[in-house]
């Protein structure tokens, strides 16, 4: 989601009431785990064209944007071998931004919605490796039994897409688990870095960026890594997406000046402290 402009938007409303290329060492280290070497397709994605990424041809792959309002648009990939032993997720639109909690917000756990602008959810701040482990949990629970917690950690390199100077503070993590499926033993991973932002008024917000998870038999554990890894790597937003969502994001200006109007006056102006930039920030959409 636009970072710096869902910042100064929780401000206001608080006060108010990179396509790179895979390495040639990654591409060895995925045909070495795998002799059945992956086949590279550029995916589009198929709602609002706002993103391409790379994905395994002969895999089913699914996923896009997914839009809550105005401001916030997040998008999720899913990609699955054709045998089952291996299925990656990339970010995941189930998972909201966070307000945290505040004198202007609700009470913890409870949604924090905006009509047709934004749908939030107030939590306190997590670290990426508390998340990644609830997270991991919650993900796998429907296909896994009696899942064991590894001792094994995960970080891939995230390109420089991802970097966000706006956010106050990053932690990353990862959890792990073994467990049993009606296919057979699986490994599970899950990386997760969260970012917290401030705001000029009220308590702020945090999000995820990205969250992945894959599920893979033990002996595929390895390219499930490198397929999830080649894929964060080849994200690209589309430019003329960016165009269009600034328009609709002076669609989304326009209706919090009318509702502001509204309770102070007519002539009432945002105060130039809630000022919103329309620039895209980060890897997030």
């Amino acid at each position: 989601m636009n970072r710096t402009l869902l910042l100064s938007l929780v401000s206001l409303l608080f006060a108010t009431g990179c396509n790179a290329q895979l390495p040639k060492t990654g591409t060895a280290r995925l045909r070495a785990a795998n002799a059945n070497a992956v086949t590279w397709g550029r995916y589009e994605d198929p709602t609002e064209k706002a993103f391409s990424i790379d994905a395994p041809q002969e895999w089913e792959v699914k996923g896009g944007s997914y839009r809550f309002g105005y401001f916030d648009v997040r998008w999720m990939m899913d990609a699955r071998s054709p045998d089952g032993k291996i299925v990656v997720r990339i970010n995941d639109a189930n998972v909201p931004p966070y307000a945290l909690p505040g004198p202007n917000a609700p009470p913890e756990g409870r949604p924090f919605n905006k009509p047709q602008q934004f749908q939030m959810v107030v939590s306190h701040y997590r670290t990426g490796q508390d998340f990644a482990e609830s997270y991991g949990r919650k993900r796998f629970q429907s296909v896994c039994r009696n899942l064991q917690p590894r001792n094994a950690a995960w970080r891939p390199q995230l390109p420089a897409a991802f970097d966000d100077a706006a956010a106050r503070q990053s932690s990353e993590g990862s959890s792990a688990y073994a467990c049993e499926s009606s296919a057979g033993p699986r490994e599970a991973r899950i990386y997760a870095r969260t970012l917290s932002y401030d705001v000029a008024h009220g308590s702020g917000f945090w999000s995820l960026s990205p969250v992945v998870s894959i599920l893979a038999s033990p002996e595929r554990l390895e390219e499930a890594r490198l397929v999830a890894e080649h894929m964060i790597t080849t994200w690209q937003k589309d430019p003329q997406w960016e165009a269009y969502q600034k328009q609709l994001a002076q669609m989304g200006l326009q209706q919090i000046q009318s509702q502001f109007s509204a309770v102070h006056g007519a002539d009432a102006a945002i105060p130039s402290t809630a000022h919103i930039s329309l620039e895209p920030a980060g890897c997030g959409i």
